[in-house]
């Protein structure tokens, strides 16, 4: 294949689009761009990015342009776009990019996000999109719960992510403050939270203790108490942390409630350390869950704090 056909075929792939390191791993000088600048073969979009003068200037080559020329990703309501989400066929180009990253421009919105590294930039044409739970996320803040419901039923429809993937989202997301993260916990606890099968939300809360650093916790643990087994929703078994779960759903009845009990207190008396968490817990205030998951385990490898004392509550 000829560089001539080579570089055809990348414009035909990238909406006539291309960023000057992109032109420079095709073999290009900075001296090949001046030529084709000069020549009137290229125009300049934005400060390293160009487009072949012949290809159309879509809203696909807009989009890829912001963002190539900030180092971010399409987001909000155009990410909602690339994704082929319904209602947002008309939505402008807005990209985001981590806090502190200036390129303002009048031809795309800019964000700022301070946890632009939770984004899961994913390509969608070949262009770099936030993912989808971090798109929603993002949507919440910027359209109404109306239209948040509707959008959020559209990507489950779709099977673009699940229910589990938006809620561990979420919970990695949240902290005070950050916008969006309200109107989906909302979403949440109106037709998730309430059904949440136990196994289920084990995953989720496990998952928000791998990703802020605490390791690889054991789902489902079983310990043997003398010839009676007690099954622990979450636990770190080496230092003898228990993570209980605590669902309205399975355990508010009184079976359950003395059950739940005797459980707990096998557990102490047999040295463990016991962090209740609900789900109310685990959408509101995720970093508290973490912390103090992190102090349980601080505390289970500290060689001079007793190992029976246990950690339950909020």
């Amino acid at each position: 294949m000829s560089i001539a056909h080579q570089h055809s075929e990348f414009f035909a792939r990238h909406h006539g689009v291309i960023a000057a390191r992109e032109a420079e791993q095709l073999g290009m000088s900075t001296s090949a761009i001046g030529r084709r600048l000069h020549a009137g073969h290229w125009v300049r979009m934005h400060r390293g990015v160009y487009r072949i003068r012949s290809a159309p200037l879509t809203w696909e080559a807009k989009a890829r342009a912001a963002s190539l020329s900030t180092n971010g990703a399409v987001s909000h309501r155009a990410a909602a776009r690339l994704w082929g989400l319904d209602g947002y066929e008309r939505a402008r180009v807005e990209v985001v990019v981590p806090e502190g990253r200036q390129r303002r421009s009048t031809d795309f919105l800019l964000h700022q996000s301070r946890q632009y590294d939770l984004a899961a930039v994913r390509q969608r044409d070949a262009i770099d999109v936030t993912g989808i739970e971090r798109t929603m996320l993002d949507l919440g803040a910027v359209v109404s719960p109306t239209r948040l419901g509707t959008t959020l039923d559209d990507v489950l429809r779709r099977q673009l992510t699940t229910w589990e993937r938006i809620a561990a989202a979420l919970a990695a997301h949240s902290q005070r403050g950050r916008n969006g993260c309200g109107p989906l916990r909302r979403l949440l606890d109106e037709r998730y939270g309430s059904t949440t099968p136990d196994s289920r939300w084990n995953r989720l809360c496990g998952e928000l203790l791998r990703i802020n650093g605490l390791g690889e916790p054991h789902f489902e643990y079983e310990v043997d108490f003398g010839g009676h087994r007690a099954r622990i929703d979450i636990a770190y078994p080496r230092d003898r942390v228990a993570i209980e779960c605590d669902s309205r759903r399975y355990h508010d009845n009184d079976a359950s409630f003395e059950r739940d009990r005797h459980r707990h207190n096998r557990l102490v008396a047999a040295g463990w350390r016991v962090v209740m968490v609900t789900w109310k817990m685990f959408t509101d205030n995720p970093d508290h869950v973490v912390r103090e998951v992190r102090d349980a385990l601080r505390a289970a490898r500290s060689p001079i704090s007793p190992t029976h004392i246990p950690v339950s509550g909020f």
